[in-house]
């Protein structure tokens, strides 16, 4: 671990930054949700982290050997997890948390890796091959499969819609209880998926072995895509509206500390606050003022506009810019 440089304050009028925060452990930090500005979740290697009045906890501890690889919220009495064990691709654990505790719910035999919930009594995850359904008693199979391929991320923007996506053609989306498939022209794969929208959707990835990054804004029946020459995939995006949103993405240096911002008309890259040990696993982008990303080695990084920082609410800081 690279020790912390000096605090660096800005002005009061400052207008936008992004800062480095350090987490309450040391291990890498995978994933992240949030159910309002003060309140979130994220998954990391061991443990189980919850942000609250401005501060992030440990709200439960696993074994070494146990990943937290994905998380999902509904409201502050209903979250999910999805837990693995290091070196087994065949088994997942779901823990719910129900307020005041979580409890094991149950045991899949594959290896799930994206949750999203629509409800205390309605969620979706996928595996890499299936997608599942919780119905407000179990987890089931249900929706498309792919004996080839990976499926990455689903993503639902209210109970009748969502966004299933993954390697080449392996993308689908949910209308009013039915899954269709969506082509996508030159068989680009997508990482992660943010919703707008119903039929408004971004997602982001890459193209010919994830040699050549993209992102994707599909609207129904089209898309528009955004090449990154530099960039060989694009990791994580999230989404405020059309005009205000967040990616993260690794370059052909196999650098992964890489943040673009879309502004409307263009996604152009902004400085990060941490070095290039520090690779972006997610990114929330909470309103156009607020946003979280989650990084490797304990790291998450908040990104905040309008009447300068109050680092004291932060944590540890690592470097502040503009």
């Amino acid at each position: 671990m690279k020790a912390l440089t000096s605090l660096i304050l800005l002005p009061v009028a400052a207008s936008a930054a992004w800062e480095a925060v350090k987490a309450p452990i040391n291990n890498d930090i995978f994933d992240l949700d949030f159910t309002k500005a003060d309140a979130g979740w994220a998954a990391a290697w061991g443990a189980i982290l919850r942000y609250d009045a401005g501060n992030w906890t440990i709200h439960k501890r696993f074994p070494g050997d146990h990943i937290v690889a994905a998380v999902s919220a509904y409201d502050e009495q209903c979250a999910w997890v999805t837990v693995h064990l290091f070196n087994r691709e065949d088994f997942s654990m779901l823990y719910y948390y129900d307020g005041s505790s979580w409890e094991l719910k149950q045991e899949i035999y594959d290896h799930v890796w994206s949750i999203d919930l629509t409800g205390r009594d309605e969620g979706w995850a996928c595996s890499s091959k299936k997608v599942y359904r919780w119905d407000g008693s179990s987890w089931r199979a249900e929706g498309p499969s792919h004996p080839v391929g990976h499926f990455y991320d689903v993503k639902f923007f209210d109970r009748n819609y969502g966004f299933l996506v993954g390697e080449f053609y392996n993308h689908h989306r949910y209308v009013s209880g039915t899954w269709h498939r969506v082509s996508v022209p030159d068989g680009e794969g997508f990482l992660s998926v943010s919703i707008v929208a119903a039929d408004n959707v971004w997602a982001g990835g890459g193209l010919l072995g994830w040699m050549i990054a993209k992102i994707g804004h599909y609207r129904g029946s089209s898309w528009t895509f955004y090449d990154f020459p530099e960039l060989i995939q694009v990791r994580a995006i999230s989404m405020a509206d059309n005009a205000f949103g967040w990616a993260a993405a690794i370059d052909e240096n196999f650098c992964g500390n890489i943040l673009y911002r879309w502004d409307g008309s263009r996604w152009y890259r902004v400085a990060c606050p941490v070095s290039n040990d520090y690779s972006i696993n997610d990114v929330v982008t909470i309103s156009r003022d607020d946003a979280w990303a989650c990084c490797i080695a304990g790291y998450f990084l908040r990104y905040r506009s309008g009447p300068g920082v109050t680092p004291t609410s932060l944590g540890r800081i690592k470097a502040i810019f503009k």
